[in-house]
């Protein structure tokens, strides 16, 4: 059987068999990178778990906002319908991304800059990926031709903040880029599975200048060929991408992903005309191209996540001031971190650190107290020390007027215990016992 008529059928049989309850495991384009053994019917299924998820190698929890109570693991595969200029072929939707949610539509994005590559294609090459590389030149398109920006900014701003993907879930010597290779091979995979051009034909649904289509027959569409509703967004009521959502047992590398209703509509208008337009053409037959700007939603500057409108955003703030970190567990602030990286109640005998925060592009900072430089280490406890050499890189999250401390893409700390007198107990990233997890939130001496 050759490529083409193998990728057909992998495709064709995932969407014509599939339905909620269905997962996509075995029909695949490529197959996994390597076993992780924990891909199994038995995993989690992310978004549905009631107790805390230990092992995040294995059970997907992207995002900060509520790390600590477990609702994570939304996953989004996105296509993209540009028209103007033509992208892809004239009978397929191309690849945007795949994205990792939170389970209340929230997200994260550019969690490790440790871990961006500056060339995806080289990384691919030197996994020997050239047969991957060859499928995304033809299926995963810039629309201003920058292919290469495209897939860097997707992993950089994406990628990074997927659990299962992280450094330490990577079989020992796997070479360097091993990450990002599972990354763009599972989107590919999840991309074939869902032909969306050939789901809206099979309803009778084309691209067409001069007939309109609704949200609900759209909708419908897709919902009677694959068992699911997907959201579609608009540039004003021009389609230009459609979004498939998931919950995923085990590991984005080799896991079970099952479709789900989207969480949100999309931004395109439920009532009213929707076109879908052939490519290379920028307006409905008679209209002026100039109410239709075209999408350009694959420019690296201008790609949107579409899930929320309330999510976080990364903060720069002045360097030359200093900045005490409260605890604030609930909202309420509950002491503040003193010089070593430790914190205890604000009270007498206590007195809250300064802090001073140096940057070189006002996104990633280090941070120093009268200890000296700080550090998050390889066990998730901070410390700020004057035998600190290599010391963490932070962001700043703005989140309900407030900049909070953020590493690796999280905003949530916890101790052993709240610290009660003039105790003091060490920070640890992430989550900790019942009622000891807080953020840390700067302000002004």
């Amino acid at each position: 059987m050759s490529a083409a008529v193998l990728l057909y059928a992998i495709g064709m049989e995932a969407f014509a068999s599939a339905s909620p309850l269905i997962e996509l495991g075995a029909r695949q384009l490529f197959n996994p990178s390597f076993a992780t053994g924990c891909s199994t019917p038995q995993a989690q299924l992310s978004c549905h778990n009631t107790t805390v998820q230990e092992n995040t190698c294995c059970f997907e929890s992207p995002g900060v906002n509520y790390l600590c109570f477990v609702i994570n693991g939304l996953i989004m595969q996105v296509q993209l319908w540009d028209t103007y200029p033509r992208t892809g072929a004239d009978d397929e939707w191309t690849v945007h991304g795949l994205w990792p949610d939170n389970c209340d539509g929230t997200w994260s994005q550019f969690c490790d800059p440790s871990r961006e590559y500056p060339s995806v294609a080289q990384v691919l090459k030197d996994n020997n990926r050239e047969d991957l590389l060859g499928w995304m030149t033809k299926h995963w398109l810039d629309q201003n031709g920058d292919n290469e920006s495209f897939w860097e900014h997707e992993w950089n701003k994406h990628g990074t903040c997927m659990s299962t993907l992280e450094a330490k879930c990577m079989p020992k010597g796997s070479k360097n880029g091993t990450d990002a290779v599972a990354y763009f091979q599972t989107a590919m995979n999840l991309h074939r599975s869902v032909p969306t051009y050939k789901i809206l034909a099979a309803a009778g649904i084309y691209p067409s200048a001069n007939k309109s289509y609704t949200y609900d027959e759209l909708t419908s569409a897709v919902k009677k060929e694959m068992g699911y509703i997907p959201a579609f967004d608009c540039n004003k009521n021009i389609i230009f991408e459609i979004s498939y959502y998931y919950n995923l047992r085990g590991s984005v590398v080799d896991g079970r992903f099952q479709h789900i209703d989207a969480f949100t509509g999309g931004s395109c208008p439920k009532t009213g005309p929707l076109w879908y337009l052939p490519k290379g053409v920028a307006a409905p037959a008679g209209q002026s191209t100039s109410a239709f700007p075209s999408s350009t939603v694959t420019s690296t500057a201008t790609v949107t996540a579409t899930v929320s409108t309330t999510s976080p955003t990364t903060s720069g703030i002045p360097t030359s001031a200093k900045y005490i970190l409260d605890a604030v567990i609930n909202g309420t602030a509950a002491g503040c971190l003193l010089s070593k990286g430790t914190w205890a109640a604000t009270g007498p005998g206590i007195t809250c650190a300064k802090f001073s925060f140096a940057s070189s592009d006002n996104i990633h900072y280090t941070m120093t107290s009268s200890k000296g430089l700080c550090a998050v280490d390889e066990d998730g406890g901070l410390s700020c020390d004057v035998n600190v050499q290599n010391p963490s890189s932070f962001k700043l999250t703005f989140i309900n007027g407030s900049n909070e401390l953020t590493y690796q893409g999280l905003t949530t700390f916890s101790s052993g215990a709240v610290p009660q007198g003039d105790a003091q107990e060490t920070v640890k990233l992430g989550c900790g016992p019942l009622n000891s997890e807080f953020a840390l939130v700067l302000r002004t001496p």
